[in-house]
C-alpha cells in the first residue's frame, strides 16, 4: 500500500499533508549485515532530525543508521510516494525500518518510540 501512488492511502496522505506536516512510517525488514534500524526520508539527502533520532536510538543501545543514497539501499524508501509528496510540499518525512530484534522486544520498541518523541516533541 505504501508504494502504490494510486492507492486510497496515498490520496488520504495528500489530503492531510501540508508544508508543516511531519509523517512517520514504521516498517519492518529482515536483512543480514544491516543495522537494527535504518532511517530515511526517501532521498539521498537526509534531514538533520533523522541523524539526531539515530543518535538517540544508538544511545538507547540499538544500532541505527541513516540512509544516505548509498548505504542500506533496499530500505531507503526511495520509491515511497508519501515520502516524495511530503518532501515536495516542504514537509518532513521519517521512514524507519526495524529488524526483528527491535520489533520483538518490548523494551527496544519503547526505546525507539521514545527516541522519536524526544526529537520531534
Amino acid at each position: 500500500m505504501a508504494r502504490n501512488p494510486s492507492s486510497l492511502f496515498q490520496a488520504v496522505h495528500k489530503q492531510l499533508s501540508t508544508a508543516s506536516t511531519h509523517v512517520l512510517q514504521y516498517h519492518g525488514f529482515v536483512e543480514g549485515g544491516y543495522p537494527d534500524v535504518v532511517l530515511s526520508n526517501g532521498s539521498a539527502q537526509p534531514h538533520g532530525e533523522l541523524h539526531r533520532i539515530a543518535q538517540r536510538m544508538t544511545t538507547a543501545g540499538v544500532r541505527a543508521e541513516v540512509f544516505d543514497g548509498e548505504n542500506w539501499p533496499s530500505v531507503g524508501a526511495t520509491k515511497n510516494p508519501q515520502a516524495k509528496h511530503t518532501r515536495e510540499i516542504g514537509g518532513r518525512f521519517y521512514h524507519m525500518e526495524h529488524q526483528p530484534r527491535v520489533r520483538d522486544d518490548a523494551w527496544l520498541r519503547t526505546a525507539m518510540v521514545e527516541a522519536v518523541a524526544a526529537e520531534l516533541g
